[in-house]
């Protein structure tokens, strides 16, 4: 396989791995055994995480759920600094179905994901992205450090706020 075989290069990518991406693209093969669509899975996340989301949703059903939480581990697991955050907010952005939402906070919150750094805030920052205020106020599991005297009880507080009586609402929709 190319991209087992790939020359590593001094940005920690082999210099065959465009070659893999260029012959998955043109032959379509059907990438049957597990190990070989994990280890592809892993090169389009490590390039784009919204490449390897579209790719996971293309596979069939029963490989969506275990691709997507290789996605979100890889991401939270890889690089770090600005390129790390520049991924994670790829990854809360994501355009994902009811499905794939309750895959995300379930891997998390309660699945082999809970003990990644970042988990929680990931969960928090996907329901701020997503209108789902209300359950971001609710959070009482992340508390975060604080970055220039702000954390996330000082963000919950400010958006509790903002809400006013709508928080204790059933139903809030943001347009």
């Amino acid at each position: 396989m190319l991209l087992k075989h790939a020359g590593e290069t001094g940005s920690g990518r082999g210099k065959d791995e465009a070659l893999a991406l260029a012959y998955y693209h043109t032959v379509q093969p059907p990438l049957k055994s597990e190990e070989v669509r994990e280890r592809f899975f892993a090169y389009l996340a490590d390039r784009s995480v919204t490449e390897a989301f579209y790719f996971a949703r293309a596979r069939p059903q029963d490989e969506q759920r275990r691709l997507l939480e290789l996605l979100i581990s890889q991401t939270l697991q890889s690089f770090s600094g600005e390129r790390r955050a520049e991924r994670g907010v790829e990854l809360v952005d994501l355009p994902l179905n009811a499905d794939e939402e309750e895959w995300f906070e379930e891997f998390l919150l309660e699945g082999k994901g809970r003990n990644l750094h970042g988990a929680r805030d990931t969960v928090m920052m996907r329901r701020i992205a997503t209108g789902k205020l209300k359950e971001a106020v609710r959070d009482g599991g992340v508390k975060g450090r604080k970055f220039d005297d702000v954390n996330w009880e000082v963000v919950k507080d400010g958006i509790g706020r903002g809400l006013g009586p709508r928080k204790e609402e059933e139903t809030f929709v943001m347009l």
